[in-house]
C-alpha cells in the first residue's frame, strides 16, 4: 500500500472522528469571542480591525491585547455568511487542520526519516489529543492559522514567498514572531 492510500484513509479517520466529537454548541472562549461579540455583525469593521485587537469591545475577562487581524477577518467572513450557523464554521477549521496536515506531511517529507517514520510522525501529530482543540475550538483557528502560513513559509522558495507567508503567519497571531529565523 502507497503514502497516497494511507493518506486518504487518515483523511477519512480524521474526518469520521471529528464527525463523531463535534460540539453542538459554542465552547468555552467560542462563546465570548463569536457569540457576544458585537463587531463581527458590520461588515464595515473589516476596516477597523487593522488597529484593533481581537477582543476589541468583546466582554468577560480578556483584556485588551493580541494582535491578530487575520483572525479578526475570519469571524467577521464566518459571521457575515454563516450567521449564527456552527458547523459551516467547524467545517472551515477542519479544512484549516487539513491543510495543516498536508502541509506536515510535506515538511516530514523533508527529513531523513523511513516511510515508516514518516507515516508515524504523521499519525502522532494528526491524531494527537490536542488537535481536537484546534478543530472544535473557533477561537483557537489562529493556532491552525499561524501553522499553516509558517509552514508554508518554511517549504516556500525565495524570499518574497517566504516573507509574505510569515507575514500572515504574523496577522494570525503574534507568536509568528518567533519564526524570524527560519527567513534565514
Amino acid at each position: 500500500m502507497n503514502s497516497r492510500h494511507i493518506l486518504r484513509y487518515i483523511v477519512t479517520l480524521l474526518i469520521i472522528i471529528f464527525w463523531i466529537s463535534k460540539p453542538a454548541e459554542l465552547i468555552w472562549d467560542d462563546e465570548l469571542l463569536i457569540g457576544l461579540n458585537p463587531w463581527t455583525e458590520d461588515p464595515s469593521n473589516i476596516l477597523n480591525i487593522w488597529h484593533w485587537t481581537l477582543w476589541q469591545d468583546i466582554p468577560g475577562e480578556h483584556a485588551s491585547h493580541w494582535y491578530r487581524p487575520l483572525m479578526a477577518l475570519h469571524l467577521i467572513f464566518d459571521q457575515q455568511v454563516f450567521s449564527d450557523a456552527l458547523l459551516p464554521r467547524q467545517i472551515i477549521s477542519l479544512a484549516w487542520f487539513l491543510a495543516l496536515s498536508a502541509l506536515v506531511w510535506k515538511y516530514l517529507g523533508r527529513w531523513t526519516l523511513s516511510p515508516i517514520g514518516r507515516q508515524l510522525g504523521f499519525l502522532v501529530f494528526v491524531f494527537h489529543p490536542f488537535q481536537l482543540e484546534l478543530i472544535h475550538f473557533l477561537a483557537a483557528r489562529n493556532d491552525m492559522m499561524v501553522l499553516v502560513f509558517a509552514l508554508s513559509g518554511i517549504l516556500a522558495r525565495g524570499k518574497v514567498p517566504k516573507l509574505l507567508f510569515f507575514l500572515l503567519a504574523f496577522l494570525s497571531k503574534e507568536n509568528a514572531v518567533l519564526l524570524c529565523p527560519c527567513l534565514i
